[in-house]
């Protein structure tokens, strides 16, 4: 699916249909629709507003939610990232989350990691690199889908 805000397209999201529309926005957003105290924090996306019961909000009236026929990216086991399109890459990113191994949750700070990907079956080595505005992953090109 297409997640769109005010006809501009925010994510690509692979999922199995079984993601409601309020699930693509959070996804989206990386933050719950009702978490007000981290939707303050984004104040400055054009999405966010504060309301008339003076709590941040998400304006999910202008979230467009397209769904796609297009056929989902099959199991990448076995093979290398450098294998992926540039398009594919950028894809699967838009659904990548970073995984501390010893802990199994989000790193706390910059590190090597496990990549797992929304709505599939299969993760990659990679790491997380914690910036002070906007968090990065990275993953080699030789770096082997499991």
């Amino acid at each position: 699916m297409k997640v769109y805000y005010d006809n501009k397209l925010l994510n690509t999201i692979t999922t199995n249909h079984s993601m409601t529309n309020e699930e693509a926005i959070e996804l989206t957003i990386r933050c719950s629709i009702n978490d007000h105290e981290a939707l303050e924090a984004m104040q400055d996306k054009e999405y966010i507003y504060y309301d008339d019961n003076e709590q941040w909000s998400v304006d999910v009236e202008n979230f467009k939610i397209e769904w796609s026929e297009k056929a989902p990216i099959k199991s990448l086991v076995g093979m290398k990232w450098s294998d992926l399109t540039e398009e594919q890459q950028s894809e699967l990113l838009l659904t990548a989350t970073a995984i501390d191994g010893r802990t199994a949750s989000e790193p706390e700070e910059s590190m090597e990691c496990i990549i797992d990907f929304f709505g599939y079956e299969f993760s990659i080595e990679g790491k997380f690199i914690e910036g002070e505005d906007e968090n990065e992953i990275i993953i080699n090109s030789e770096a082997v889908f499991y």
